[in-house]
């Protein structure tokens, strides 16, 4: 697969911006050069969805922990879920069959 050019930004030579297909440019820090109190921080994701058995859904990428509230109060964190399959549950137009069939038995989990 070819790789896509780099470009230097004129503020910052070491920041490179790499075009991207959509016609957005992202910005990234070179690996290694990002000091303790520049790192960026990842915000937890997630929300109130629609749906007749789940009331929210967060997850934290940090440590790629699924958390699952339902309608009854109850809670449940599902651990070592990768982005991608939060991002398709998020996607999913039903989350409770996404739930069932994809995440339930699939991740350890606990009731919190």
């Amino acid at each position: 697969m070819a790789r896509r050019p780099t470009y230097t930004t004129a503020r910052n030579p070491r920041k490179k911006v790499v075009p991207s297909l959509l016609g957005v440019s992202s910005v990234f820090q070179p690996r290694g050069t990002y000091s303790k109190a520049q790192r960026p921080e990842v915000a937890v994701q997630g929300g109130n969805v629609v749906s007749s058995a789940i009331d929210n859904i967060d997850y934290d990428p940090r440590t790629a922990q699924l958390t699952v509230t339902f309608n009854s109060g109850r809670r449940y964190a599902y651990f070592g879920v990768s982005p991608q399959r939060y991002r398709a549950f998020m996607a999913a137009p039903s989350k409770g069959q996404y739930l069932n069939y994809s995440i339930k038995g699939q991740y350890s989990y606990r009731q919190i």
